[in-house]
């Protein structure tokens, strides 16, 4: 019992430790390929290249060293060169796991990781860091933001980056969206209008619990929660 508590108590250290340590904006100086400015760490979901399983919709599957790369927004895996690459034929593609985790590929925005299955509905997150603003240098060589905190754009950086001007600085956040998957693979911006397309045969039941639970369908936790029921009924 009391090796089970320090156990609990160390995980939970750890993960204090690991959200303490990891920013929610990296600022970086744009007069070299940005991608290098920031931790490598930070640029992917996990901390190394893992093995995972490419499965096609032909019944093919390919074992590969995985990792999903938060600029991309999309799945890399290791080549025999050992050159880190973008995966090809994406739209032939059914899933791919890396340990545990699954990904889908969502028509020109990149890989939704699931965060659960319902059987007919999955719930999925599309994770990377995006351009959240700029700042421009000023006198003294001090920093002011000059633009709209809510003007995100994805960054790529294939070939490296430039950006404005080589003294400006960019400032990346990690930001979030959620999606609906049907069992087709097919994605939904969620809302009340693409959740009771979803469930076509419980719209009343649905409508009053969004009602009384005043579901806010821009935070997961209550799309989890909404889900969780529609799939109970």
């Amino acid at each position: 019992m009391k090796s089970w508590l320090l156990a609990v108590l160390f995980l939970l250290t750890y993960a204090t430790i690991f959200a303490q340590s990891t920013p929610s904006v990296y600022r970086t100086k744009n007069s070299s390929n940005i991608s290098k400015s920031i931790p490598y760490q930070e640029q992917y979901r996990f901390a190394e290249f893992r093995p995972g399983k490419v499965f096609f919709r032909n019944g093919r599957i390919v074992n590969a060293l995985l990792n999903y790369n938060l600029f991309y927004g999309e799945i890399e895996f290791i080549d025999p060169k050992k050159d880190t690459l973008l995966l090809n034929d994406k739209e032939f593609m059914d899933s791919i796991a890396i340990g545990l985790e699954i990904f889908y590929y969502m028509p020109k925005q990149g890989h939704v990781r699931e965060i659960k299955n319902y059987g007919k509905v999955k719930l999925g997150e599309k994770q990377v860091l995006a351009v959240l603003d700029n700042e421009r240098e000023s006198a003294f060589n001090h920093y002011s933001a000059t633009s709209a905190i809510s003007n995100y754009k994805n960054f790529s950086n294939q070939n490296g980056y430039q950006w404005m001007k080589p003294t400006d600085k960019i400032l990346f956040k990690r930001k979030t969206d959620n999606f609906f998957i049907d069992k087709n693979n097919r994605f939904y911006i969620p809302s009340k209008a693409s959740l009771l397309k979803l469930f076509r045969d419980n719209n009343k039941e649905i409508i009053g619990y969004i009602k009384i639970k005043n579901i806010d369908f821009s935070k997961q936790s209550d799309l989890i929660e909404l889900l969780d029921f529609c799939s109970s009924l």
